[in-house]
């Protein structure tokens, strides 16, 4: 684990930063407060050798493959290995031409090939692995193209020589996502609150400040206005995943409208002028597809007509818009005014993931403007956190596993203050409001910006 003191000596380098900008961010929050880091299941692969006479590179690699096609520049300064242990300063210089964002460096493994005798007393080689640890990852953040990322330390023990050894791989992965584009709309601005990715790779993109429910390709291009009615703002859409039924929210509606897979208009859900009795918000369907939908500061699940459950206790989470989502195992995530929080999926017990009154796991600044979170196909948890209290506080997506520890943020597009009144290439410029997960690790957020409304992403 990384400590406080190693937070001082990473941080010690960047007079020449916005320090509020910098400082507000996860990476020293993070540092300063020990979290978890959880391991990540994706990654570009790195090798350290080791020989028998304990020598140990290479010391510098061009990275790149699968989502990063042209190569990153990471060194490992001062490396060495002795007596078990390998210790190094971890740099990374962005030089695949796009920003790279919430960029981290993870020890995945060892693998030992040594000789050994088979059952007939001949010479052979076999691969074990051997069980050492590391501290931490070096963790960089977000790095606008060819900047480059003060060094951080690493160490890695318990690697282990012996008289039977060949050769030790020390195994390491490079993560984070690298920016591809922004859109916007060319039927008009454009402020969503919600995407989908459609089966067929598209998007249905609702406009959030215009009665417009949009569909694109996945390249954010050949739009198309899929409804339009009314005069009040689609604020959110869902879709649901088994039938491929829609609903839109307008702005202050008592109900959702419900539309078919073709998109024949069903009306209004619940039917009726009372409706929910309060202006309805969020909506989600879940893996089974049933519909959840917040109103009346709470959250409510559906089937059909039937209400099966209610967040009893809503009202102390939730003022205004809360974004929330459920994933595989019924868990309901939600982003509101106490920070990420999970419910059981009898919506009693209730887990802190994050909160703005101790951001161990990086602020969660709140007020009671739309927020969202996204669980993706892994069961980790995209966070839309806000800005607007604090404006050095960057906007940014911070990234959770299951069990509420830490992968990832970005959304910054590297690690200078933009000018005034502006964002990086690759960094939201408004807050963001939605996520959502396409083909080949591709990555889309919304946001309130009205040129920029989308943002692609790629991991790597």
């Amino acid at each position: 684990m990384i400590l406080f003191a190693m937070a001082l000596a990473c941080l010690s380098n960047r007079s020449n930063l916005s320090e509020n900008f910098y400082q507000a961010g996860v990476l020293s929050q993070i540092l300063s407060k020990g979290a978890a880091f959880a391991p990540v299941s994706n990654g570009l692969a790195i090798h350290l050798k080791i020989d028998k006479q304990g020598n140990i590179g290479p010391n510098e690699f061009d990275v790149s493959g699968t989502g990063l096609p042209t190569a990153v520049h990471l060194a490992l300064e001062d490396l060495k290995y002795s007596e078990g242990n390998i210790t190094f300063r971890a740099a990374i210089k962005n030089t695949s031409g796009s920003p790279i964002e919430g960029v981290r460096f993870d020890h995945s493994g060892v693998a030992e090939t040594y000789r050994a005798k088979d059952k007939d007393g001949k010479d052979i080689q076999l691969v074990r692995s051997q069980s050492a640890k590391s501290t931490a990852p070096p963790y960089f953040g977000d790095l606008a193209t060819a900047e480059t990322a003060d060094p951080i330390p690493m160490q890695v023990s318990g690697v282990s020589i012996k008289p039977e050894t060949i050769a030790v791989d020390v195994k390491f992965v490079l993560s984070g996502l690298r920016f591809i584009k922004a859109f916007g709309s060319s039927k008009g601005q454009m402020a969503p609150k919600s995407i989908h990715v459609a089966k067929d790779g598209s998007l249905l993109i609702s406009a959030g400040n215009t009665p417009n429910l949009f569909r694109f390709d996945a390249e954010g291009e050949n739009q198309q206005t899929v409804y339009s009615v009314g005069e009040q703002p689609f604020i959110y859409h869902s879709v649901n995943p088994k039938t491929d039924e829609w609903t839109i929210t307008p702005l202050n509606s008592n109900g959702v409208l419900a539309f078919s897979k073709t998109g024949t208009p069903q009306g209004k859900f619940p039917p009726g002028e009372e409706g929910f009795g309060n202006w309805a918000h969020a909506t989600r369907y879940d893996r089974e597809g049933n519909l959840w939908v917040e109103h009346s500061s709470s959250i409510h699940k559906y089937s059909g007509a039937k209400k099966l459950l209610t967040c009893d206790n809503a009202g102390a989470y939730f003022e205004g818009y809360a974004g929330f989502d459920v994933d595989a195992d019924g868990r309901l995530w939600v982003a509101c005014k106490e920070g990420l929080v999970r419910f059981a999926p009898d919506l009693k017990a209730k887990t802190v993931i994050a909160t703005g009154h101790n951001p161990a796991l990086g602020a969660v600044v709140l007020n009671e403007q739309a927020r969202n979170v996204r669980i993706d196909s892994a069961g980790n948890a995209w966070l839309c956190e806000e800005f607007h209290i604090d404006p050095a506080v960057a906007p940014r997506i911070s990234v959770f596993d299951r069990n509420g520890r830490f992968i990832r943020s970005f959304g910054r597009g590297g690690r200078t203050s933009p000018e005034a009144d502006s964002s990086l290439a690759g960094g939201l410029g408004h807050m963001a409001t939605d996520v959502a997960f396409g083909k080949n690790g591709r990555v889309y957020v919304t946001s309130d910006d009205l040129t920029k409304s989308v943002l692609v992403f790629e991991a790597f």
